[in-house]
């Protein structure tokens, strides 16, 4: 098997199951995709989670977003482990309004934009 075939079926490897399958790491945009479905799904991103997904400009992506008409507010989520103890903070984002119709495809010609 030559190399590009499992670097191709590396990228294209689905995303885990903890967002939308049927985003691939191969397509173009896939990070501010990937993003607006979480938060559409889940109402709130996290920074951590964000990072998880290997995604490290969240803070870009969340201003696209805003730009496009979504209303997203942001602010520390504090951490605690069993005992009740702080043990850090988390980012989070959390959805407060969607945008009118038709705005993703303004989302993707601000993101075709950006990347020139």
């Amino acid at each position: 098997m030559a190399n590009d075939e499992v670097s191709t079926r590396i990228t294209e490897k689905t995303i885990s199951n903890k967002g939308p399958t049927h985003i691939t790491r191969k397509e173009r945009g896939w990070q501010m995709a990937y993003i607006s479905q979480t938060l559409k799904t889940n109402g709130y991103v996290t920074r951590n989670h964000a990072l998880s997904m290997y995604i490290t400009r969240l803070s870009d992506i969340i201003f696209k977003l805003r730009n496009a008409g979504w209303v997203i507010d942001g602010a520390n989520d504090p951490k605690y482990n069993k005992f009740g103890e702080h043990i850090g903070t988390d980012y989070k984002y959390t959805l407060k309004k969607l945008p009118a119709d038709g705005v993703m495809q303004s989302i993707k010609n601000t993101y075709k934009r950006s990347i020139r």
